[in-house]
């Protein structure tokens, strides 16, 4: 059985969040991305309650800063406190710095600012190795009026991802256990969006699994710097490949 991972949960309630994780055991998920506040105390709690009901639960924190400063700010405080960085993209200068930051893993645009997204803007982003985030409750609450311009800018961002090989995963961005949606449900979006059957299913497979086995790697104890490791043990050997 494939096991699938949402990267984007933000439950509001903290009594919720054990239910929420046990139905996305049963929906076929096995990685999890609960958004936390800045302090990150709950993200302990969260990951055994997880690891007891047999998901990975991944520490995410959403930047929205009103500056480029602003963010470079968060970012040098948090990056290492955190397992996924992802930035709301809420003006172009703060687009451009996060998608050619590499500390930023994920880029978070609201559908108003989908047109920040263009060919400079995957460019850079394909350079840092930092990935799109399709969040699909940020299409559910599109006012319908607005939901065809929308869908038209989407693929038209989809499309500039794919040409630039912007990884690209999907989220629900779900806030409670009635936003939850099955694996497949989310892959179907950005498949009308552009993409094939099989790459669709990788934005909730091995793409958002890539951007958290990455991080792990640089925040454990054994990472020095780019390409340069401390190998311990013959577990470490494997787990960096470097047999």
């Amino acid at each position: 059985m494939r096991r699938f991972a949402d990267l984007h949960l933000n439950i509001k309630k903290e009594e919720d969040v054990e239910d929420v994780l046990s139905f996305l055991t049963k929906l076929g998920y096995g990685m999890v991305g609960l958004v936390s506040d800045l302090n990150g105390k709950k993200v302990e709690d969260w990951k055994r309650i997880g690891e007891s009901l047999g998901i990975d639960v991944v520490s995410r924190i959403n930047l929205q800063p009103a500056s480029t400063g602003e963010l470079l700010r968060m970012l040098r405080k948090l990056r290492r406190r955190f397992e996924v960085i992802a930035v709301i993209c809420t003006s172009k200068h703060i687009a451009r710095l996060a998608a050619r930051d590499r500390r930023v893993d994920l880029l978070v645009f609201p559908t108003r600012n989908l047109n920040f997204f263009d060919n400079s803007e995957a460019q850079l982003a394909s350079k840092s190795n930092a990935c799109l985030e399709l969040n699909i409750k940020h299409i559910i609450e599109t006012p319908r009026r607005f939901l065809p311009k929308v869908l038209f800018e989407l693929k038209r961002v989809v499309k500039i991802a794919k040409k630039y090989e912007v990884p690209i995963i999907t989220c629900s961005g779900a806030t409670c256990i009635y936003e939850v949606k099955a694996p497949k449900d989310l892959a179907s979006i950005p498949y009308i969006l552009g993409l094939t059957e099989e790459e669709a299913l990788q934005t909730v497979l091995l793409n958002p699994k890539a951007i958290v086995e990455k991080n792990r790697i640089k925040l454990s104890k054994n990472f020095v710097g780019v390409g340069v490791y401390v190998l311990e043990r013959e577990e470490d050997v494997k787990k960096f490949n470097c047999e």
